[in-house]
């Protein structure tokens, strides 16, 4: 008996998942967060937070809190600026913009309408990382990269899914990339996030889909709240820079978030 009733348990929860998920496909998208950065200076403390010194991956950039040189907000564009200083302890500075504890999402759209460097040795990304990665840490946080380009490989887009395999009991990830001839000019780099997958699109055409079902259930990072990081660092998978670099400027028209009722 304890059995059967088991089992009608499972068939009901797994109904009940299937109506829901199904309702929620049916409904619109809301904007729930933005930043159209009409406003000039720094950008906003509300919404924005910092990453500060030189954070991973054996980049040549300092990442700098709340300076002028790095990251402001000028004529509708926020400008993040890589550059070079000659006579300093810290020869490369950039920032690095984030919404840890500002905000987080999970599920729904991220749209951000970007111009973006070529030059070699520059590496721009607009990503996520789950937010509890503090407790976590990653690759069990998971991450979601929405837009990366290194100048080692340019006018090529990479989009990724990085979580920890707890069959394999190792890293593991699902990419792909994309030839794209404008990189240095605005284009919308957006995913879409469901239950189910992760839908990422170039200009609002999709070019990439991971599965997230797929990953399993344990702990599966796909099903909680993420932040959103945008930066600009130099080296590393970038590449070296030319001998004459000064500076380089990533430029974002504005970042928006949608999502339904039902997330």
């Amino acid at each position: 008996m304890l059995k059967i009733v088991s089992i009608f348990s499972l068939l009901l929860f797994n109904t009940l998942s299937n109506a829901n998920a199904s309702e929620c496909e049916i409904q619109d998208y809301e904007l729930v967060w933005s930043d159209e950065f009409n406003y000039s200076g720094l950008p906003d403390s509300s919404k924005w937070n910092y990453e500060e010194g030189y954070v991973r991956n054996k980049e040549l950039q300092y990442y700098t809190v709340e300076s002028l040189e790095n990251s402001y907000v000028n004529n509708g564009i926020l400008t993040i600026e890589a550059k070079h200083h000659l006579s300093t302890s810290q020869p490369y500075t950039s920032a690095s913009l984030t919404t840890e504890k500002r905000a987080t999402w999970k599920y729904g759209k991220i749209e951000v309408l970007a111009s973006i460097p070529v030059a070699p040795g520059t590496w721009p990304a607009i990503w996520m990382l789950g937010a509890n990665i503090r407790q976590v840490y990653w690759p069990r946080s998971g991450e979601i990269d929405i837009m990366e380009h290194v100048g080692s490989n340019p006018g090529v887009i990479h989009a990724n899914a990085i979580y920890y395999d707890h069959d394999k009991k190792e890293r593991d990830s699902v990419g792909a990339h994309i030839d794209h001839d404008s990189v240095d000019r605005f284009n919308k780099y957006a995913i879409e996030w469901t239950q189910q997958h992760i839908t990422y699109f170039i200009n609002d055409k999709p070019f990439h889909r991971v599965d997230i079902e797929a990953m399993g259930t344990e702990n599966n990072p796909f099903h909680k709240p993420f932040y959103l990081i945008i930066n600009l660092a130099l080296g590393g998978w970038g590449g070296n820079l030319s001998e004459d670099f000064t500076s380089e400027k990533l430029k974002v028209d504005y970042v928006r978030v949608y999502q339904k009722p039902c997330h």
